[in-house]
This record gives C-alpha cells, structure tokens and sequence, in this order.
C-alpha cells in the first residue's frame, strides 16, 4: 500500500483546544492472490477530532471515516473513538481510548492503549 496524507490542526485559547485532521488516500499497489471477493481496493479516510486539556492530559474526541467504495470495494466504515491521553512525564504519555463502530462494516465497540516515550529531539 501507499499513503498521500494532508496532516493540519488548529490550537484555540492559548493551546487549551486543538481541532485536528487526516486526510488522505491509500493506493494499493501490489497484492497477494486471494479470492475474488477479497480483493483489496484504494480507499479514501479522514480522522477529525477535537482534543481538550482536562487535568494531567486531554480529553479527545476523534471521528473516522474510511471507505473504498469510489474504487469498487464495498466498505464504509465509520467510528467514533472517545479517548484520554494521560501525560505522566516531559515525553512520556498514555492513551486510553474506546473506538465505537457506526456502521455495519466496522467494529461494534474496541479498546486502544498506547504508550509513547519520545526519544531526543530538539535542543537534546
């Protein structure tokens, strides 16, 4: 696969809020033999949200929307994930989240956790 991704965001009130988006088309390029049905199509998403600094963290609300449907494939899918990103050090956060799916094509209900620890950067 390949990815062309438009990336922006907006902070509001001094850095408290932060509108976001990714927008992109994924091209499938080369893949496997499989059966006819299965065939992997491009497809186009968008995951928009908004953040909001709440205690030690954010709160984030996050909308994404995938489909392959304008190439063919028969896939919607749409989710809605609520989720809290605990920041427990200078570099270091933690993500909880619940993805919720809308559509029959994507899960009924998830969870997500992430860990990150970012290494160097700059000044470092």
């Amino acid at each position: 696969c390949s990815s062309d991704l438009l990336l922006l965001s907006h902070e509001f009130s001094q850095g408290r809020y932060q509108l976001f988006t990714t927008d992109g088309l994924e091209f499938v390029v080369a893949h496997r033999t499989v059966e006819v049905f299965e065939v992997p199509h491009h497809s186009v998403f968008s995951n928009s949200g908004i953040s909001m600094h709440v205690g030690h963290g954010w709160a984030v609300g996050e909308l994404s929307v995938n489909s392959n449907r304008w190439s063919g494939g028969s896939d919607t899918q749409v989710v809605v994930t609520p989720s809290y990103v605990w920041r427990l050090a200078r570099r270091t956060e933690l993500l909880v989240g619940v993805p919720i799916g809308l559509t029959s094509s994507a899960g009924r209900i998830g969870a997500v956790v992430k860990f990150t620890f970012e290494l160097g950067g700059p000044g470092e």
